[in-house]
């Protein structure tokens, strides 16, 4: 699908609002613990099934978690699922007693591809939900990626879980976005002529013409989109 449009702006950067219009119709998903696999490998981080809380206030109470040890290294964690889940689902971020300095970036794999991240998050930020269409997945890697030394100490996959029943919704959940190669993740917002998502876009002063190329799988839960650098209107 292509859009030309002609933005007026006088800021660096704004959002352009993607439509796919269609009407999801959501299941109602079995949810499995994560943590009641046993995991296949892990490095530089360990499991707990025990009460705990995240972010700066302790608002998110979770049950089990994975954490990370910090130093230099990510620290990952492989599970197998051999194919018999549709979505995964976990709160991230940092433990309510991480000190502010922390920094990690969240990432899952499947497969040996990357699916989708949230980050970088920052000790002190409140906890975000990472949400990823994993149908057919036969190995699922959690990776807490470090942004200085230490980065990854006391950041957690809170609750996560492994979710089956939604074949054909996971788009109405959560969006793995690609904007001109960059990954990102987004959970559509629903209005009354289907679904929304922002996207950061650069605009340029001035009134200049874009060309924006869409593809929404929506099965995939997958959303690519390429634009063309602006070209100035006189």
């Amino acid at each position: 699908m292509n859009k030309k449009l002609r933005l007026g702006a006088v800021c660096a950067f704004t959002c352009l609002m993607l439509c796919a219009w269609a009407e999801p119709v959501l299941s109602d998903p079995a949810a499995m613990p994560l943590l009641s696999i046993r995991q296949k490998y892990f490095a530089n981080c360990m499991r707990n099934i025990e009460h705990t809380t995240m972010g700066s206030n302790g608002s998110t109470s979770v049950e089990s978690y994975i954490t990370g040890l910090g130093g230099a290294d990510a620290a990952i964690m492989q599970f197998e699922v051999d194919g018999k889940f549709d979505m995964f689902e976990s709160w991230v971020g940092f433990s309510s007693h991480a000190p502010d300095s922390r920094i990690c970036t969240f990432e899952l794999w499947a497969d040996n591809v990357l699916i989708t991240k949230v980050g970088p998050l920052r000790a002190g930020d409140q906890p975000d939900i990472l949400k990823a269409n994993i149908k057919g997945a036969k190995m699922i890697n959690l990776r807490m990626i470090p942004g200085k030394y230490n980065g990854t100490a006391s950041a957690m996959w809170g609750d996560p879980k492994l979710l089956v029943g939604t074949e054909g919704t996971s788009a109405a959940e959560s969006l793995v976005v690609h904007v001109n190669g960059e990954l990102f993740q987004a959970t559509p917002s629903k209005t009354d002529k289907g679904e929304r998502i922002n996207i950061p876009f650069p605009i340029k002063p001035g009134l200049q013409e874009y060309t924006v190329i869409t593809n929404y799988n929506k099965k995939d839960g997958r959303v690519d989109i390429q634009y063309n650098p602006a070209k100035a209107v006189e």
